[in-house]
């Protein structure tokens, strides 16, 4: 007696058979961190201007000679480096982009997505469209906003 593919495939037992009782703790996991990630209250790290006369910002020294007295515009992380946006061009700094936010306090600006940084003297234009917004920068540049921050960028008037 011969047994065909598809006699085996219909009475083989299937692979999941022992995973029916983890459906139900799965299920509720992944409730439950979804509900923490809504009720999360993210708000963007922020930046503020410090009065005329201050000392610079201490990151502004990071930036490559040919930038340095440039007037920042972003910051876009690229893998383990950050790309610079500024009056005098771009370049990449190895540098994380939390501990660049942390030494950017005196220029005024807001993180808007996971992965930028953006002066708010630096944006050109406010665009949305699709259930996202972009901001337009001086240079050209598109960044986009996050939906995790755009709530907390329109509470603080940014657009």
């Amino acid at each position: 007696m011969s047994v065909s593919l598809v006699d085996s495939l219909v009475f083989a037992q299937p692979w999941t058979a022992g995973l029916e009782g983890s459906a139900g703790p799965v299920l509720i996991i992944s409730a439950a961190m979804t509900a923490l990630n809504y009720l999360a209250d993210r708000t963007p790290a922020r930046t503020h201007a410090l009065p005329s006369g201050s000392a610079p910002p201490q990151f502004l020294q990071r930036l490559p000679p040919r930038l340095r007295g440039a007037d920042l515009y972003a910051l876009e992380a690229e893998d383990h480096y950050l790309r610079a946006h500024t009056s005098k061009g771009q370049d990449l700094v190895l540098f994380r982009l939390a501990d660049a936010i942390a030494e950017l306090e005196g220029i005024e600006g807001a993180q808007i997505h996971r992965s930028w940084w953006v002066a708010r003297s630096a944006i050109d234009e406010v665009r949305r469209g699709d259930g996202r917004a972009s901001l337009t920068l001086k240079d050209g540049a598109r960044a986009p906003v996050s939906r995790t921050f755009a709530r907390a960028l329109r509470q603080a008037g940014w657009f």
